[in-house]
């Protein structure tokens, strides 16, 4: 049974990874045969993915030497072997394979890699071209010439190929999740206490009140509101003005508004070039 056979054939439909030696091996006796006289000559890729890596925790184990042969050897018969990595030196390498490995190396697809990689695939000469390479581009080298090309390379036909036929669908994002509904969090209602309210009262009027309609607009005991806006006139807090029995009350212009006042009010009764407002009528 031929390799072709074992892996699948090498139609894109048939594609498969793997890591397993003896898909080396069937790879080789492949090989072998078209050698010794098999006229078969369709292309055949041997993909190895980090190769450098896989070198280095020893998963290749003794394939090194069949994988140069099939380097060496099989190219003029239509095999050939894709390696892929990142880091490329001749430390990752024993010394006796690091040399054959660079020289079998025909064609040579370098990215935007630290010099040492790059020395290592093309050469002190051509390193310092790839380090200037920008993103989507390529240090192409094959039988001493080299270029910059763009990647990929491919185009419509090329997809509707790799997906054995089947042509590429326009790209559908998957739908946003529904955003999590959001907790209200209830808290005690704030409770302000007389004398609180009084100065929201003022600090939102943004002119002088008299007593009465302070009364008025909150609703409270005549008594209680007499009382607490004498106390926040001894306290600073409240300015009043005007005659005994029609005293008008603004607040001062070192009290702060509690939060949720409009503090444009506050502006009136600061007495800008000590200007005083009382009962609304601004005076000198």
């Amino acid at each position: 049974r031929s390799w072709t056979t074992a892996v699948g054939g090498i139609h894109p439909s048939g594609h498969r990874a793997t890591r397993d030696p003896r898909d080396y091996q069937a790879f080789d006796e492949l090989g072998k045969a078209r050698i010794n006289g098999d006229p078969d000559r369709t292309p055949a890729l041997l993909v190895i993915d980090e190769f450098p890596a896989q070198t280095l925790s020893g998963e290749l184990g003794g394939a090194m030497e069949l994988l140069i042969r099939i380097g060496s050897q099989y190219p003029k018969v239509g095999l050939f072997i894709v390696a892929i990595g990142y880091e490329w030196n001749a430390q990752l390498f024993a010394s006796r394979y690091a040399a054959p490995l660079r020289n079998l190396s025909r064609h040579r697809a370098v990215a935007q890699s630290d010099p040492r990689s790059a020395t290592f695939l093309v050469g002190e000469r051509l390193a310092h071209q790839a380090a200037q390479l920008a993103v989507g581009e390529v240090l192409f080298v094959a039988r001493g010439v080299f270029g910059v090309v763009q990647v990929p390379l491919i185009g419509h036909d090329d997809l509707v190929y790799a997906a054995g036929g089947v042509a590429p669908r326009p790209y559908e994002p998957e739908p946003e999740p529904e955003p999590e509904p959001l907790a209200i969090v209830v808290g005690e209602p704030v409770v302000l206490s007389l004398p609180e309210r009084i100065l929201d009262l003022l600090g939102q009027a943004g002119e002088a009140r008299t007593s009465r309609a302070i009364i008025e607009a909150l609703g409270a005991d005549d008594r209680q509101v007499q009382t607490r806006l004498g106390e926040l006139v001894e306290a600073g807090k409240v300015q009043r003005s005007g005659a005994r029995g029609s005293y008008c009350y603004t607040l001062t212009h070192t009290h702060t508004v509690s939060p949720g006042a409009d503090s444009r009010g506050v502006s009136v009764c600061e007495g800008v070039l000590g200007v005083m407002a009382v009962c609304g009528v601004l005076t000198p």
